[in-house]
């Protein structure tokens, strides 16, 4: 059954900001403007991770006819006990776009990227909300939305095959597919478009696209994995940089910095992380400490793939147990300690997670790798023509990639 997304809209300054203070965006130069929308973090292009982008939902572009790319987007951020500070972005990408947003045509995501530099964010650093991870939600896991009011609780009820979305002014009219069908308590409100909804470890798991016009307090959301993949992009997460540099890839900045071993959610992300990766393995126990150390060595040698254990073992495409749609992802999210591996893993994640990366170097089986790949697989473009470090089990190990 299709449904509609609401789309009223109220000035900014008609609602009390509570709680935690959050970014707000306003885009210039458009007619008949739908309004402002939300910010749901902060990307980093893969390909390019110089380049920052705040996500917020397409629509929340794409609703003004004269948005162009490179368009100037005023940003806000409020707070309770200070003035708004505002900075300038640009119209990078957006979907849907206006021009082919027809009624019944599809969208493959409602979300947009506005670019933005390390200098206009680093007044706010301090100020802003930041994830330790991106994740997935499961029916009925607790979540919560960080909207500019609230952070209001909210639940997955289940999954929207189709929806129909649409913006009554200015007109604008697209279909969405999966789409999240979550209850928010209280609801959400006209300018929450682009929120993110967190889960209990601090992980953004979806992107707030809209509300049922007919459902009491329902939100519609993306799962964030979708949109970062289209994005192209992962989140800037807590006690990453913000800055990259030719030196080591990124340059410290006023983040806070993470430390891994006082937070029981690096722990178990590691864990989860050499069990799913791992625990088949001859030696189960070797297999998984390799894992972990490959992670570790990540952390302590920071580039694109992250500063934090979560941060590295979430990024895309890097660690396979965390693919969306790998038969082993259900199995890696259900996991407890009553699973035998699984609390051999955490005793070793425990273990080494706050090493001196010094002592730890020395005992490193791997010999300081930073990528393996799975022996009998074909070999992976990055690592032809690349000597091995050693072989542990059924995988390969390597360092100095590319």
């Amino acid at each position: 059954m299709p449904h509609s997304m609401l789309a009223s809209v109220a000035p900014v300054s008609a609602w009390a900001v509570q709680g935690q203070p959050q970014l707000w965006l306003r885009p210039e130069r458009r007619l008949n403007s739908q309004g402002p929308g939300t910010v749901a973090a902060i990307l980093r292009l893969r390909e390019q991770p110089s380049i920052l982008c705040a996500l917020t939902a397409g629509h929340v572009l794409s609703a003004g006819a004269d948005i162009e790319r490179g368009a100037l987007v005023d940003f806000t951020l409020l707070t309770r006990d200070t003035e708004p500070a505002s900075c300038t972005g640009r119209a990078m990408r957006w979907s849907p776009m206006a021009h082919d947003a027809t009624s019944g045509a599809g969208a493959e995501v409602d979300a947009a990227l506005i670019e933005l530099t390390a200098d206009s964010l680093a007044p706010w650093v301090e100020s802003m909300d930041w994830p330790r991870g991106w994740g997935h939600a499961s029916v009925g896991e607790p979540l919560r939305l960080l909207t500019r009011q609230h952070r209001l609780p909210a639940k997955v009820i289940g999954r929207l095959p189709r929806v129909e979305m649409s913006l009554r002014q200015p007109p604008l009219s697209y279909a969405l597919h999966d789409v999240w069908d979550i209850e928010v308590e209280t609801g959400s409100l006209p300018g929450d478009s682009g929120a993110a909804y967190w889960n209990a470890a601090d992980q953004i798991v979806a992107l707030h696209v809209g509300s049922w016009s007919g459902g009491l307090h329902r939100g519609l959301a993306l799962p964030i994995s979708r949109v970062l993949e289209w994005a192209r992009a992962v989140p800037v997460l807590r006690g990453e940089a913000l800055q990259p540099n030719a030196r080591d890839g990124l340059e410290p900045t006023s983040l806070e910095a993470l430390d891994d071993s006082a937070d029981p959610a690096a722990a178990d992300t590691l864990a989860r992380t050499m069990w799913g990766e791992a625990r088949g393995e001859p030696d189960a126990a070797a297999g998984m400490s390799a894992v972990a150390h490959v992670v570790l060595n990540r952390r302590d040698s920071p580039s694109w793939w992250g500063r934090s254990v979560i941060g590295v073992c979430r990024h895309p495409r890097q660690f396979s147990c965390w693919n969306a749609g790998d038969p082993n992802l259900p199995r890696l999210r259900a996991v407890t300690a009553a699973n035998a591996l699984f609390a051999q893993a955490l005793q070793i994640a425990q273990a080494l997670i706050g090493m001196n990366p010094d002592h730890r170097g020395r005992i490193d089986p791997t010999g300081g790798a930073t990528h393996y790949h799975a022996v009998g697989i074909p070999q992976p473009d990055w690592a032809q023509g690349q000597a091995p470090l050693t072989r542990i089990g059924n995988h390969v190990f390597y360092r100095d990639i590319g």
